[in-house]
């Protein structure tokens, strides 16, 4: 693959002029950087090692579901980073509606899931990007199929967190928000015993059936049903009844753990899919005019993952490219298989909490509907270079608080949150230590704050002073 990788850059930089910059920014994880000194293409590529175990992909839905506005890919990645869990990079991901962000039924309008569960799942004529249980990866146009059954019968699901129309059925879980906002018809609450898997029956417990209609969702799932359709719920079912839902894709390509909306295919087999103009029903202003581009791509052992984004729009820093132009690109680089994600002002590629390319918009990083992030587990501190740890003392009256400034650098000289690595606190005297590092006294007297593990230990002295003239706070 290094040969490979050497060989692109060795072409990129005959065919366009264009000089790289490599950095290594986690273990298996190398960050490219091309730039082209006429202002034709500025790009950014994130080049992972799927082999690496500790290593996983993450589709990010914006602040967690719908119905709570859009958020930027950076901030989706910062979600991504928890305890055990790192976010190395994040690209944006599928079209949404700009015009109506509150609006949980037009956000999106291809598929989603994540952590194994749906997000949305709906007809569509456009590619996504999928990951499975096995470990394998999926470029194509997946349907969204299911079905309730109990004994031999059985009733279509039409949809996932979809509105629900007419003489239709719908599936509404938590991703959709507190309720269904669906008016009359039949919803049956289904609190699910088997854990949710994508094309696998899962078994449910239907705890209630309501005919008013916005039934409150939580935990459980909720099948709404009108017209004919509502009749033969009823029928099929009763409080009490255990029940069977699969929730699956058409063709079936096995347990998807995370799912993103895409298109159009960029690459298939090696060879740019034809054709790219007006391809899965996207216009030719989109296709065949020059713009910033976010795109997928995988090389033919399906070992290595590139994502990378184009700036465009922007004169003498970046054009953009056409979809055959990025194609040509992917391939280029080594791509067996590719696919386009949104992109105008979307696009937008963060590496260790920072966007390395330049959005397209005048007011920065725009919010978007979701994202694809990849995370490095962190089972211990072993990859902290060394910690460091302001101020040295502290000094405060006993109605303040000092925030302490705790920074764990890794040896590819970023910073960790202290919090996903598990640095561990001990207070010893009148204070105690918040989630935000803030140092809060409980009393006058002086002790000690203990920062990290085995390894790297750091020690600040603090006095507290009774009773402060005024003011409060740092």
């Amino acid at each position: 693959m290094k040969t490979l990788l050497t060989m692109f850059f060795a072409w990129a930089t005959i065919a366009y002029g264009q000089d790289s910059v490599v950095a290594n920014v986690w273990e298996g994880v190398k960050l490219h950087t091309v730039a082209n000194p006429t202002g034709l293409w500025r790009i950014a590529v994130l080049e992972i090692d799927l082999d690496n175990p500790a290593l996983r992909l993450e589709a990010i839905p914006a602040n967690g579901g719908f119905r709570r506005g859009f958020e930027t890919t950076s901030s989706m990645a910062r979600r991504a980073s928890t305890f055990g869990a790192l976010a190395i990079g994040a690209v944006n991901g599928d079209y949404f509606s700009l015009e109506e962000p509150d609006n949980p039924y037009s956000t999106l309008g291809n598929q989603m899931i994540a952590g194994g569960e749906w997000v949305a799942g709906h007809k569509t004529e456009r590619s996504l990007f999928a990951v499975t249980e096995a470990g394998g990866v999926v470029f194509d146009v997946l349907q969204f199929r299911g079905f309730l059954a109990r004994g031999g019968d059985t009733l279509s699901i039409d949809a996932l967190n979809e509105k629900r129309g007419e003489d239709r059925t719908v599936l509404y879980n938590k991703y959709i928000g507190v309720s269904t906002r669906a008016a009359g018809g039949i919803e049956a609450a289904l609190a699910p015993i088997d854990v949710s898997k994508v094309n696998r029956p899962i078994r449910c417990v239907v705890e209630e059936i309501d005919q008013d209609g916005d039934a409150s969702i939580g935990d459980r799932w909720i099948l709404s049903a009108s017209g004919d359709r509502a009749e033969r719920l009823a029928d099929l079912c009763a409080p009490g009844d255990t029940v069977v839902v699969l929730l699956g894709t058409n063709p079936d390509v096995g347990a998807i753990t995370q799912a993103v909306g895409a298109g159009p295919r960029l690459v298939v087999d090696g060879a740019p899919a034809a054709p790219l103009s007006e391809a899965e029903g996207l216009p030719a202003g989109h296709t065949d005019k020059r713009h910033p581009r976010t795109a997928i791509g995988v090389d033919r052992d399906t070992t290595t993952l590139y994502l990378l984004a184009v700036d465009g729009r922007q004169e003498g820093w970046s054009a953009g490219m056409t979809l055959v132009e990025l194609a040509d690109y992917m391939i280029g680089m080594g791509c067996f298989h590719a696919a386009n994600f949104d992109g105008g002002g979307s696009t937008a590629l963060v590496v260790r909490d920072s966007v390395v390319n330049r959005p397209s918009d005048k007011t920065g990083e725009r919010p978007v509907a979701n994202a694809l992030a990849v995370v490095a587990e962190l089972p211990n501190l072993d990859v902290v270079e060394r910690l460091d740890v302001s101020p040295d003392s502290i000094d405060l009256y006993e109605d303040q608080f000092q925030t302490i400034d705790v920074r764990a650098i890794d040896r590819f000289g970023y910073r960790i949150n202290p919090r996903a690595l598990g640095v561990a606190s001990h207070v010893f005297g009148p204070a105690y230590l918040d989630e935000r590092y803030r140092l809060v006294p409980t009393g006058a007297g002086v002790g000690m704050v203990m920062l990290g593990s085995p390894t790297f230990r750091e020690m600040i002295r603090f006095v507290v002073k009774p009773r402060a003239n005024g003011g409060d706070g740092e």
